[in-house]
């Protein structure tokens, strides 16, 4: 009976540090992950942005005047966007933390930039979506980007 008791107290106390481990694992998970950038249109015209690691197209999507989507990862990729004949190239640019908004916890952490196209091929970081389609704010060192 006494072998049996101290088995189970071993699988407790094991599971606590299994409980343990992961909950720490999530939370690195979390501190690493990458910032997507949702980037709205602030054209009359449909954009389409293309992806490059190198010469390489990694992904391309359309966004409509108007409207924003996500781009996952783009820190880690050159960016090229095209709008009514006109086409815009930039280098990857990391706005600082001050411009990063997090939501959620753990591995369920989603960190966001965000950034608006203009016509004249600028692109603009915001402090959030609530800014998008209005005069932008002071820019930080490196933005307005502008495309070459």
């Amino acid at each position: 009976m006494r072998s049996i008791i101290n088995v189970m107290s071993a699988v407790h106390s094991n599971s606590r540090h299994l409980i343990l481990f992961l909950a720490a694992a999530s939370l690195i998970a979390g501190c690493t992950m990458q910032t997507t950038a949702v980037l709205y249109n602030g054209t009359d015209k449909p954009v389409f942005v293309k992806l490059f690691r190198g010469t390489d197209e990694v992904s391309q999507v359309e966004i409509d005047p108007a409207t924003s989507k996500e781009l996952d990862e783009w820190l880690l990729y050159d960016i090229r966007v095209s709008v009514g004949g006109k086409q815009f190239q930039y280098k990857r640019a990391d706005p600082g933390p001050e411009y990063v908004i997090s939501t959620g916890f753990g591995p369920f952490v989603k960190r966001r930039v965000y950034l608006e196209f203009q016509g004249d091929g600028r692109v603009f970081v915001l402090k959030g979506p609530d800014q998008f389609g209005h005069e932008p704010p002071a820019q930080p060192a490196g933005f307005p980007l502008v495309g070459s």
